[in-house]
């Protein structure tokens, strides 16, 4: 239960937005709803598995009444009685099936598991997106009105003949798709907000959507090295582990099969007619008896069945192998990923940084009349686009981040990078 057992997914960039979000989703999502469903049906297969291993008792009662036809006496009687049974698991059957059962149930928590990270990386990645748009739609509506007042300049400069009609002609275009850009922000801002709705599966309306700068998320520092129990603790891994130990279990019990199998039956008060026949009797106070069977043919089950889980255990075994190499693969790429988005998003900055130096020296340059505003104009254009490298590489960044934190099954993040730009 989400409120007993922290969510995988710890991993909210230092935002409060995002960290209700992800709380949201952790609740309501369909998915976690769904892993929970099969852990509870997994928990239900145990508690039965366990109650094979204890005895079976059953109480009755019969009562009668009647008339004699000789005498014409009414005669009455009540018989309580109790009837038990138990199995006596010589062979390990039952408890192999119980410790079968039990794996069943860690892979259940697994998956529960790996689906609260899985609605995690995905409610982070989305949340990512919707930030990116919300950048691109401030960034691209100031290159909308920045490019407005440079085809107006260039108009003037036309006027004055002191530019082309070709000159005008390519400012409006450009002016033209600086504004298609915004609009086209916008709208793929508003379907990420409804594909952030639809993924928290709320019932009720939930709280609105307002991520933070993107500027603001922060990025994980990377680490020189992955430990091996990093990959061993995912949930994928463990899941695949535990059904490994369950088809193995489910293999022995169906081994023990082929042996016979001995129970202990007892009686008291009404006997079982089985007993009153082996001890020919016809009416007994209390009886034990104890049975043995053996399954002489049935055409080739059992060894069909030992068969079929040795085969199931062979691909749980494969499958648990094929995850921990991927899991591996996963974890170093991301890792690697994550150390090269570090490096980009440093250049991205210094590259940043020249650029709003040029623009404020620009700027003192057309002040003192020693620059025309189409240099100024040049110049923000050139900031622009190193803002705009900039937010692409944190978005980058963010998401590597995303991509490490999921390779590595969530839990305890890494330190957080500081680098939003004032």
């Amino acid at each position: 239960d989400a409120g007993a057992n922290p969510a995988p997914w710890t991993y909210d960039m230092g935002d409060a937005g995002l960290a209700a979000l992800l709380k949201d989703v952790d609740h309501s999502a369909f998915d976690i709803k769904l892993a929970r469903a099969r852990m509870d049906v997994a928990q239900a297969e145990l508690a039965q598995a366990r109650a094979s291993l204890f005895p079976i008792a059953t109480l009755s009662a019969q009562a009668g009444i009647g008339e004699e036809r000789v005498g014409n006496r009414r005669k009455t009687r009540a018989l309580p009685s109790a009837d038990a049974s138990y199995e006596l698991d010589i062979f390990g059957r039952l408890a192999h099936a119980r410790n079968a059962a039990r794996e069943e149930l860690l892979g259940a928590h697994a998956d529960v598991a790996l689906a609260r990270l899985t609605l995690g990386a995905e409610a982070s990645r989305a949340y990512v997106a919707l930030a990116a748009a919300m950048s691109a739609t401030a960034r691209t509506t100031k290159n909308c009105l920045r490019a407005q007042r440079q085809a107006q300049l260039v108009r003037v400069r036309y006027d004055a003949a002191q530019a082309s009609l070709a000159d005008m002609r390519v400012a409006g275009i450009a002016a033209r798709k600086a504004c298609l850009g915004r609009s086209e922000a916008e709208s793929q801002e508003m379907h990420l907000t409804r594909a952030l709705d639809a993924l928290r599966a709320a019932n009720q309306p939930a709280r609105p959507i307002a991520p933070a700068r993107i500027q603001r998320l922060l990025v994980l520092s990377p680490k020189s090295s992955i430990s091996s129990k990093v990959v061993e603790n995912r949930p994928d891994v463990r899941a695949a582990f535990a059904r490994f130990k369950a088809a193995n279990s489910h293999r022995a019990a169906a081994a023990a099969e082929r042996f016979p199998s001995f129970q202990i039956l007892g009686a008291l008060g009404g006997s079982d007619p089985g007993i009153l026949s082996l001890l020919d009797a016809k009416s007994l106070i209390w009886a034990l008896a104890g049975s043995i069977s053996q399954t002489a043919f049935d055409g080739g089950r059992r060894r069909a069945r030992v068969k079929q889980a040795g085969a199931e255990a062979d691909i749980a075994e494969i499958t648990y192998r094929q995850t921990v190499v991927r899991a591996w693969n996963e974890a170093r790429d991301a890792l690697s990923a994550l150390q090269l988005s570090a490096e980009r998003l440093d250049i991205a900055h210094q590259a940043y940084g020249d650029a709003e130096s040029a623009l404020r020296a620009m700027r003192e340059r057309h002040a003192l009349g020693l620059a025309s505003g189409l240099d100024e104009m040049r110049a923000e254009d050139s900031f622009a686009e190193a803002e705009e490298l900039l937010d692409k590489e944190r978005a980058a960044a963010l998401e590597a981040s995303i991509a490490y934190h999921a390779a590595i099954g969530g839990g305890a993040i890494s330190t957080l990078r500081q680098t939003a730009r004032k």
